[in-house]
């Protein structure tokens, strides 16, 4: 009795080795075939609701636009079409850190991290744009560089506060904020649900259609929440607690 009992359990467990191991394997073809997609409709509507009640930043209504020197310390590869643009004007123009931060959240989908060689592993999120912006998980492998590259332009605006260069240092918090609030988009971290990539294990071609369903629909539903000006989602933004997303 004790020895079926046994076998049983061996069996039940090769069975659900076979079924993680095929719900993996399609969990990486999703990664194989993921297109590079933004994160978010706007980063700069969503970053205008966040900052609205920040009356600090209100002490920062005069800010000289000034060109930019930080050749030697900004010496991340760009793309090959990136433009360097000063929505304000050019520089000597005055405008304000609000502004600054919502103007430039989006500057990184710019053009700035696309048609690059990166790493071999970028074709797993759609191209250098997506290795960048996204951060997946698949088992113990991780495949994307968001957290870093925000850290990356969060060290810079540090080095331009030093400088007293106020313009540059709101413009690289900007660029930071975008890629962690690329890291907040759920289809940025997984390929797709778990529950839906276990249930289309027998069907690739449904499974895929439903995760790119799920991706879109969700950028879309957020993009409609903040042109609608929804009240649940600007409270759920201006006041949803901070994450420590280095753990």
């Amino acid at each position: 009795m004790r020895m079926t009992e046994t076998l049983d359990k061996g069996g039940a467990m090769k069975r659900n080795r076979k079924l993680l191991c095929a719900a993996l394997v399609v969990a990486f073809a999703l990664f194989c075939l993921v297109s590079p997609v933004d994160a978010w409709n706007s980063h700069g509507a969503c970053t205008k609701l966040i900052i609205s009640d920040q009356e600090w930043l209100k002490t920062y209504d005069s800010i000289t636009v000034t060109p930019w020197t930080y050749q030697d310390v900004d010496t991340a590869t760009v793309g090959p079409n990136f433009v360097l643009q000063y929505i304000e004007g050019k520089p000597g123009t005055v405008t304000s850190a609000a502004a600054i931060l919502t103007n430039y959240a989006d500057e990184p989908d710019w053009k700035m991290d696309q048609d690059l060689n990166l790493s071999p592993l970028q074709v797993l999120t759609g191209g250098s744009q997506g290795w960048r912006h996204q951060y997946y998980g698949l088992g113990w492998l991780r495949f994307g560089v968001a957290p870093s590259r925000a850290q990356y332009f969060f060290d810079l605006a540090g080095k331009a506060r030093e400088k007293g260069d106020l313009y540059w240092t709101f413009r690289y918090l900007a660029r930071a904020m975008h890629y962690v609030q690329d890291t907040t988009q759920p289809y940025h971290g997984v390929p797709a649900p778990v529950g839906i990539i276990f249930k289309g294990i027998g069907n690739f071609g449904t499974l895929m259609g439903s995760a790119t369903n799920h991706h879109y629909n969700l950028e879309e539903y957020q993009g409609a929440m903040v042109a609608r000006n929804s009240p649940v989602f600007v409270t759920a933004l201006q006041n949803a607690l901070p994450l420590d997303i280095a753990t």
